[in-house]
Order: C-alpha cells, then sequence, then structure tokens
C-alpha cells in the first residue's frame, strides 16, 4: 500500500489528480506501463491511498487536473518526472510518502 499526502508549498491539496505508473531500469515509458498505472483523487486534506498494489517500484506523480495514465500523456509524464517520487513497494510494507503539485499551469 502506498499512501501520503499531496502539497503545494505549505498548504495541503485537496482534488489533485495522483497518478502511479510501474518503473522499469532503462525502459522508456510505454504501452504496457500505462496499461498498469492507477490514479486517484486526494482527498480535502490532500491525501491518497493506492492498495492491493503488486511488488515493484513505482514512480507516483500528483497533478493539479485530471491526468490519466495513458500513452497520450507521455510527454506530460516526462516533463514532469523531476517532481515525481520513486516508491518500493513490497508486501509487507505500507509505504507514506509526501507529494508535491505538479502545477501544469492550466
Amino acid at each position: 500500500m502506498v499512501v501520503g499526502r499531496v502539497w503545494k508549498g505549505q498548504n495541503v491539496t485537496g482534488g489533485a489528480t495522483v497518478v502511479l505508473l510501474p518503473w522499469r531500469q532503462d525502459v522508456e515509458l510505454s504501452q504496457e506501463i500505462f496499461s498498469n498505472g492507477k490514479s486517484s483523487q486526494t482527498t480535502l486534506g490532500g491525501d491518497f491511498a493506492f492498495r492491493n498494489l503488486s511488488p515493484g517500484i513505482y514512480q507516483i506523480y500528483a497533478f493539479d487536473k485530471v491526468v490519466e495514465p495513458r500513452m497520450s500523456n507521455e510527454e506530460l509524464f516526462e516533463r514532469y518526472r523531476f517532481l515525481s517520487k520513486r516508491v518500493v513497494v513490497n508486501s509487507l510494507a505500507q509505504i507514506s510518502t509526501d507529494l508535491n503539485l505538479v502545477d501544469t499551469g492550466q
């Protein structure tokens, strides 16, 4: 399970879209990666949770607008990768991480 909170500066951000994508070393973003991605909206308090994840490494983003994990958004994910975080999920632990909001300007 991956849980966390999204921040914009010092304020929590409700209504943000959090996207979780599988990460593989030396693999470009591909249709396979996007088809295994997940998205969720934060609560008013900025909280999010992804449950029932397969063990592995994931890249996680928080956007200021609705962004679906699909190939047509590849450029957006590449452009804001520096604001994402990488998390390692195993079957035993709950991972907690805070994310900075990606302000797409839209």
